[in-house]
């Protein structure tokens, strides 16, 4: 019985000292948090308290506007003088009290000008008590509201310490002064401590997590060419076209494809504030989509991050777009501020494919968009009272595409040239500070070439700079070029494709060299295969063939058209080292679609020069006719059907 005894008691012991390793544990992280309480909760005199509240108050209502400001400005009390005065890289919310929201991405790189330009925790701190410091002061005024109370003696340098916890931030001030009363009594004050129920800290980690998931993901990039796309099936009421022109072949249009550029992008302004509302970022506080037709948000429009998702499930985001933020945007191909596309002649005569009746041209259109606009990130602390106030942290990020792909890389956001001009195109281009070279070789000889027209456009201003000249065993132009630290030379010469070459630093790139593809024009011939017979025949006078060309790496696209009458048997390619082909043909014949072919095409670089002729291999299946959902399955299946087709030969 003692033996039992014995050891309950020893268990009773070491519970007790658990309780107390737990109890001081928790102690000394209590005290370490909240040292301050301690080392700053200065006691005076009770007829003293009103002047320790003044000061206290001074320094909540300081540091709370401060650190409001630094919500509204992407973490920024001070915005850098480099954004601020740059339109390119910040928007402007309100000119009437010079708020602006600076864009948290440019390129990658170091510097100001070439990377990450979110502040840090230790950046945002530092703002806000250096001017913590200057506001207190002059909120506290001397204490001239209290001359009448207090004489005020020997008054130190204030100096604020700003800290960020997850719930709330700590603000403490070192002011050391003494003062006396009515009575003569004198009383020394030094230190000051308030607290600020707001949650800058998470709301500040959660738009880092934002902005590095997005340049990442691209998610909105992905979203806008969504948009998009959509918008290429919806009809504009002011034109009959696609709201957006994509991707088409139209037939029956003998008449060029034209569209105004300033129409399409007023379409992508005002389908984008609407629809990026209805974004939602599914690891916080997740707005339930209020309207049941709301089924392509739901599953397009909720951005899985990848950051944890509790904690930020009390935060609720939103992504504004405002037309009046401006959108760059550019189109190829593209003409006098319209997208165009050219029509292809197929033949003098009607013809009947799928029993609908297509006049004698077709235009198969297929446009490239490069934009650019701001996105204005918005996250809402809610009130909880007893633990924390709201708040509003909110900044900005492009949005960049890049021949239809989002691409934050090759096609950073512009800057303003340094010296901002405050006239037009015209001073601009007359203005000229930097020294360039510019040389242009040929694709596949390398050969410096001569005549070749350069224009250089910065922001909205192009110039034209001249033409290349012989110098001494090259050719180039070398002049005095605009500054700007992120142009774009636009090169043009006969027989050769434009060629542009985007991200010039004037002052930076001196000398430039670049490469244009030549354009080799060819004439289309065809010969057929008949299913189960392996001899080359020329084409019946019922039949004709329209052939497309694809260059994906240079995004060129062509189409010709062959029949025993046609005269439309001419097409241009661009001949590079490397270079590959996508060839796709269908074959009509009276009313129906008989065969093809589809392939991959890789001829050498001389055998492209030194040719004038492709000609073309196809095969016919004359049991299609009158078969459609067979023609459909065949066209469908074409690389299949046609596989053991000979390959095109270049004559």
């Amino acid at each position: 019985m003692e033996m039992k005894m014995c050891k309950r008691g020893q268990v009773t012991a070491f519970i007790i000292l658990g309780i107390i390793m737990i109890l001081a544990v928790m102690f000394f992280f209590y005290m370490r948090a909240d040292i301050t309480k301690i080392t700053y909760d200065e006691k005076v005199p009770e007829g003293f308290i009103p002047l320790k509240r003044f000061v206290e108050q001074c320094m909540a209502d300081e540091t709370t506007a401060l650190v409001q400001t630094a919500g509204q400005q992407g973490g920024y009390v001070d915005v850098p003088s480099q954004i601020r005065i740059n339109p390119f890289s910040r928007v402007m919310i309100s000119p009437q009290l010079d708020m602006v929201i600076p864009y948290w991405y440019y390129r990658r790189g170091g510097s100001i000008q070439d990377g990450d330009l979110s502040p840090e925790e230790d950046d945002m701190v530092a703002q806000i008590e250096a001017n913590a410091d200057r506001e207190i002061v002059e909120c506290v005024d001397a204490f001239s509201s209290f001359e009448n109370l207090y004489n005020i003696l020997e008054v130190g340098d204030l100096e604020t310490t700003i800290k960020f916890t997850d719930n709330s931030v700590v603000v403490l001030v070192d002011f050391p002064f003494k003062v006396q009363d009515n009575t003569g009594q004198i009383v020394p004050m030094s230190r000051f401590r308030t607290e600020l129920p707001l949650r800058i800290r998470k709301a500040h980690e959660l738009a880092k997590e934002i902005f590095d998931a997005e340049n990442n993901q691209m998610f909105l990039e992905g979203v806008t060419m969504d948009l998009m796309s959509m918008a290429s099936k919806a009809t504009d009421s002011e034109d009959s076209m696609p709201l957006v022109p994509m991707t088409d072949m139209v037939f029956g249009q003998c008449k060029p494809f034209m569209k105004s550029t300033a129409r399409v992008k007023r379409n992508i302004q005002e389908m984008l504030p609407f629809n990026l509302d209805s974004v939602r970022v599914n690891e916080t506080n997740v707005v339930p989509y209020e309207h049941p037709d709301y089924l392509y948000a739901r599953n397009h429009f909720i951005w899985k991050t990848g950051m944890d998702k509790d904690d930020y499930k009390d935060f609720r985001v939103e992504f504004d777009y405002d037309p009046a933020w401006g959108m760059k945007l550019r189109t190829l191909p593209s003409q006098g501020g319209f997208l165009r596309a050219e029509s292809s002649k197929l033949v003098d005569l009607d013809l009947v494919i799928t029993r609908l009746t297509i006049p004698a041209c077709f235009i198969n259109y297929h446009f490239v968009y490069d934009i650019e606009y701001p996105v204005v990130v918005r996250i809402f602390d809610e009130q909880v009272v007893g633990e924390h106030d709201a708040y509003v942290y909110q900044f900005a990020m492009p949005v960049i595409i890049n021949h239809n792909e989002g691409d934050k890389v090759n096609t950073p956001v512009k800057f303003l040239p340094d010296r901002v001009h405050a006239g037009g195109e015209y001073e601009f281009c007359e203005n000229k500070d930097d020294r360039v070279t510019v040389y242009p070789r040929d694709e596949v000889s390398y050969e410096p070439l001569n005549k070749v027209n350069i224009r250089f456009s910065c922001i909205e201003f192009t110039c034209d700079m001249g033409r290349t000249v012989p110098l001494l065993t090259t050719a180039a132009l070398e002049t005095d070029f605009p500054r700007c630290n992120y142009g774009t030379i636009v090169a043009e010469k006969d027989g050769y494709f434009t060629k542009q070459i985007r991200g010039i630093d004037t002052e930076n790139n001196d000398t430039i060299e670049f490469f244009m593809l030549k354009k080799k024009k060819l004439n289309l011939s065809v010969k057929k295969y008949l299913v189960g017979d392996t001899f080359k025949r020329f084409l019946a006078d019922d039949e004709s063939v329209i052939l497309d060309i694809k260059n994906e790496e240079y995004g060129h696209q062509t189409s010709a058209f062959y029949s025993s009458e046609s005269s439309f048997r001419e097409f241009e390619i661009p001949v590079g080292e490397g270079l590959s082909y996508e060839l796709e043909a269908m074959v009509l014949k009276s009313d129906n679609i008989v065969g093809g072919t589809k392939l991959s095409f890789n001829p050498s670089t001389i055998d492209i020069m030194n040719a004038n002729e492709l000609e073309l291999y196809v095969l016919i299946d004359e049991s299609l006719i009158d078969d459609y959902e067979a023609q459909i399955n065949m066209l469908d299946n074409m690389t299949e059907f046609s596989k053991d087709v000979e390959a095109p030969v270049l004559k």
